[in-house]
């Protein structure tokens, strides 16, 4: 008898060991997302900015264009430096890991060879929708769905706006507009990189703190 109970306690006390793992590796689970999203956005407002000091003159692109290229070293550099305990065990799904590893490494060349930040976001809309395929999270596909909507915006800004502002006026010439003076390219590229900055928010912002509430909780 005394056998049978010390059985079942070490069961129930392994059990819970497992249960109790499970869950402390479960927290922070988007933080991940939340690091990667966060420096994206952080990136391409400091694009913008540069934008409007260099007055949106072509000359300027190598100035703000570099900025997004900065983004996955400086997250890699911070994940690199996270504490091991805050680490999730989806972070560390090898479906998730070599998805966004594809998706990432696609996202960077798409941005060296053509800057479409179309694809761009539409790569990372269709990330944010594989990961909750995988991890069964309803908020990260349904993110990513509202991100694959808009990234549509960004071709239509491409193929009516931006064709515009060429014909209405010189289009990479700084014009005084109130308080500003940037170029119709300066408001172009402002247009399409605000578009980027709200679908990374929407895709992996967004659902990396509704992870972390519902796992946290």
């Amino acid at each position: 008898m005394n056998n049978t109970n010390s059985a079942e306690q070490k069961l129930n006390l392994i059990t819970e060991m497992i249960n109790d793992s499970r869950t402390r590796l479960a927290r922070n689970s988007g933080t991940p997302f939340l690091i990667w999203g966060y420096t994206i956005v952080a990136m391409y407002v400091a694009s913008v900015i540069a934008i409007f000091i260099t007055k949106g003159e072509p000359t300027g692109v190598l100035l703000h264009g570099i900025f997004p290229l900065c983004a996955p070293i400086i997250a890699l550099i911070i994940m690199k430096f996270r504490k091991k305990e805050d680490k999730a065990t989806q972070s560390n799904s090898p479906a998730i890991k070599s998805l966004w590893l594809i998706v990432g490494i696609a996202c960077c060349l798409i941005m060296l060879v053509s800057a479409n930040h179309f694809i761009i976001t539409l790569l990372i809309s269709i990330g944010a929708i594989a990961t909750g395929l995988i991890m069964k999270q309803k908020e990260f596909k349904v993110c990513g769905i509202i991100g694959m909507v808009m990234s549509v915006m960004i071709p239509f800004i491409q193929f009516y706006v931006q064709p515009r502002l060429i014909t209405l006026s010189e289009y990479t010439v700084p014009a005084d507009r109130g308080f500003i003076s940037i170029s119709d390219f300066g408001i172009f590229i402002t247009l399409c990189y605000t578009i980027v900055i709200l679908i990374v928010g929407t895709t992996l912002i967004i659902p990396g703190h509704m992870l972390n509430k519902k796992c946290n909780n």
